[in-house]
């Protein structure tokens, strides 16, 4: 039923702007979540003790391409976040959005993306992977910026396109990699059955093809830049698309490569330090902005790069926490980038420095941002508190110092970004804009209230199913079952002391924060040498390098495109040459007959005539007895319908280039003989690479299973014994008759046209 319920999602897809245009801009989207709401029950109502694989149909079995499924804990877990909170964003997006005049359009891509996504994480065979990874590229695309007239949005979205679309190209590849190693798409068989590598090299370029593919889509340093220039999409796709979904594609294809990887020496000094690198950077950058869909854009891409430090920590307990830290992060995220969007929808702004005192005017929104905002900081009783401390507990029984060192300091700044985020537009005082007009509508509301209720209640009550659920995603992940207790209290230990001094250092952060700006603002200068000037740098350069290759391509000269056309076809065959070693027959040892002789001979004296003649009726004639040659070797091997066809065409050929030279000017030679030489050596090139290829393709001819049919049903079918007359008549009867219609066009218009000359001179 999973592998149903996501193809079921691109046909809602498809059907949400009719759905809204006749339902209208309310009760349309209230429809339209019945799709999420629908695989949200599926998903969590499914078993996902033991992994299994569920196919619906095969979509294109020629190519090995099935709608499979695999269905375990990590996937039911994604599937869950994705339909749950992609609910709750149908219903945000309807208040956010409701006048806006392509609504319509909006939830044909929120849907679309919605179940890409569902695809992405369901998947068992890498080409639906691949298919409906590239999926959701192409719909954030669209959905960052949806609003096309702005340019900033259209910027954003190709930046997100273009790095996201280098990761594509990168799995792809990957998948043909592994296709090739394990003999099968299907990923269940490849986890179940992963043998020894059969060459280093492949393995480690498979590696680094997905860590690659991983890094661009969940923003990783050094790719993390492209997601705040996202934030010029509507908030309810930052809600979406950047704090639950999209963002962690990467994440879930990490993970779920990792039983493969995870014991290769590359695999996890990568991730220590990429997450790392991410934890940290993500989190600095936060700490100095002023926007605060941006400040928690960079939380963000911190928080992703803890998703992979963890993972790269490579233990079972590391990968616990890791599944736990990933529903913390999406229920206060996607819940902060709600109320986000509610400030700026009320307010008309989002400069946090501008803002004050919102806590008046929404007391009950206050409370539930202050609890994302907890939950974000790491505090008790709330789960983003037990995340935290699950993850302290994974790095303090790996060993590994420095990478706790750095795992708190980035949390303590997350401490000081989510007061920044909550504390400064509701408790600070008023800031220098009048104070909104009403209270936000209850679809704005809903989805932070409820999010933040999530927050609460895992914590203080986290029921069997929920902890099974995390417990069986990551075994799914692992490849080993381990309980995972859930607690609000263990007790005082090292990974509460770390809490206390997490939380005692955020708060000396957010007070120092005017400093930190300081700093950051003197930094500036660097931003000409960091990842984001180096993608500007290279579409700059990859758009001069386009224009020059234009202007010494595109010059208008056909001798120039025909020369690069043959010098590259040459060039293909001498490339390709090597691999037909031991491939080229040896000459015949009977040699030639007389007659076989003679007729070359004949051949070879028209080409030279042809070539070396200064009249054109003489070359015309050299051409001729060339032409008709071939028809005499067709005729000695025996296929004189080919030469009979041979013979018209030449004799075609001969009168048409008379008529047509009668009317040109005297000959002249405007090539000077070193021109000459180049074009007769090409010229010489491009034979012999033919003269290769079917010498080739005659050593080892393929099998034909066209042939034996068309031999078969040639007489009793077709009536007919020409077998090729048959073909071109009978079984390819509408092909022929394309072209006769084409021909007999092209001499309509060739006729109209010598009929109408005299009218314009």
């Amino acid at each position: 039923m999973l592998a149903v319920a996501v193809a079921i999602g691109f046909v809602v897809a498809l059907l949400a702007p009719w759905c809204v245009r006749r339902a209208g801009a309310v009760w349309g989207p209230r429809l339209l979540v019945a799709y999420p709401l629908s695989v949200f029950v599926l998903a969590l109502s499914r078993g996902y003790d033991a992994a299994h694989v569920e196919a619906a149909f095969a979509w294109v079995p020629r190519f090995g391409l099935r709608w499979s499924v695999l269905v375990d804990g990590w996937s039911i877990l994604f599937a869950a976040l994705i339909s749950g909170i992609g609910g709750l964003v149908v219903l945000y997006g309807a208040a956010y959005l409701r006048h806006h005049e392509h609504l319509g359009r909006f939830y044909l891509y929120l849907i679309g993306f919605m179940a890409a996504m569902l695809g992405v994480v369901l998947a068992s065979n890498l080409l639906l992977l691949f298919v409906c990874w590239e999926l959701t590229s192409i719909f954030s695309y669209l959905l960052i910026g949806f609003e096309h007239e702005d340019t900033k949005s259209r910027k954003s979205a190709l930046q997100a396109l273009l790095t996201t679309g280098v990761g594509g190209l990168a799995l792809v590849v990957a998948c043909v990699l592994l296709r090739a190693e394990f003999g099968t798409w299907e990923l269940a068989e490849m986890l179940r059955h992963a043998p020894e590598w059969s060459s280093p090299a492949m393995e480690l370029a498979t590696i680094i093809l997905l860590l690659t593919a991983a890094f661009t889509k969940s923003a990783q340093f050094p790719f993390h830049f492209w997601l705040p220039s996202a934030m010029a999409a509507p908030t309810p796709v930052s809600a979406y698309l950047h704090s639950a979904t999209m963002v962690k594609a990467g994440v879930f294809l990490l993970a779920r490569f990792y039983p493969m990887f995870q014991e290769h020496w590359l695999w996890q000094p990568v991730l220590l330090v990429g997450g790392g690198a991410t934890m940290f950077v993500g989190a600095a950058l936060a700490l100095s902005q002023r926007d605060l869909k941006l400040l928690l854009a960079y939380s963000t891409v911190s928080a992703l790069g803890t998703l992979v430090f963890l993972l790269g920590v490579a233990t079972h307990e590391a990968v616990a926490a890791c599944v736990v830290f990933l529903v913390a992060h999406a229920l206060y995220k996607g819940g902060l980038f709600f109320f986000a969007g509610i400030v700026d929808h009320e307010t008309g702004t989002r400069d946090i420095e501008e803002l004050g005192g919102l806590a008046r005017e929404w007391p009950s929104l206050a409370v539930a941002a202050s609890i994302l905002a907890l939950s974000m900081a790491g505090i008790l009783p709330l789960f983003g508190f037990i995340a935290k401390e699950l993850a302290y507990e994974a790095v303090l029984h790996a060993g590994l110092p420095l990478a706790l060192a750095l795992l708190v300091g980035c949390s303590a700044l997350q401490v000081a970004v989510a007061g920044l985020a909550v504390a400064r537009p509701l408790f600070s005082p008023p800031g220098s804009l009048a104070a909104p007009h009403h209270s936000p509508e209850h679809e704005l509301t809903l989805g932070p209230w409820l999010l933040a209720a999530a927050s609460l209640l895992f914590a203080l009550w986290p029921r069997a199913g929920f902890t099974h659920l995390l417990a069986a995603a990551a075994t799914g992940i692992a490849g080993e079952s381990g309980e995972l207790k859930l607690a609000l209290w263990h007790g005082w230990t090292p990974a509460l002391t770390l809490s206390l001094v997490t939380i005692a250092l955020g708060v000396g952060a957010f007070l120092l924060r005017p400093l930190w700006t300081t700093v950051a603002a003197q930094g500036t200068r660097w931003k000409q040498v960091g990842p984001a000037f180096l993608y500007e740098l290279a579409v700059s350069g990859l758009t001069q390098l386009a224009a020059w290759q234009t202007r010494k391509l595109q010059t208008g000269r056909l001798r120039q495109y025909q020369a690069l056309v043959l010098t590259t076809a040459v060039g293909s065959v001498l490339l390709a040459l090597p691999l037909a070693e031991g491939a080229l027959p040896g000459l015949p040892r009977n040699g030639l007959y007389p007659t076989e002789a003679a007729v070359f001979v004949a051949m070879l004296a028209g080409m030279v005539i042809t070539m070396v003649t200064s009249s054109r009726l003489t070359a015309i004639v050299g051409l001729g007895v060339t032409g008709y040659a071939v028809g005499v070797l067709f005729l000695m091997f025996g296929a004189p319908d080919l030469a009979m066809t041979q013979f018209a065409i030449e004799t075609l050929t001969v009168i048409l280039f008379v008529l047509v030279l009668y009317r040109l000017p005297r000959f002249e030679s405007r090539s000077t003989p070193g021109a000459r030489v180049r074009d007769a050596a090409l010229a010489s090139a491009v034979g012999a690479s033919i003269a290769v290829l079917v010498l080739v393709l005659l050593a080892d001819p393929t099998p034909s299973a066209l042939a034996p049919y068309f031999l078969a049903h040639s007489e009793p079918a077709g009536h007919g014994r020409n077998v090729v007359n048959v073909i071109l008549v009978d079984f390819r009867s509408l092909d022929t008759l394309g072209e006769i219609t084409v021909l007999g066009l092209a001499a309509i218009g060739v006729g109209t046209l010598m009929a109408m000359r005299g009218k314009y001179r």
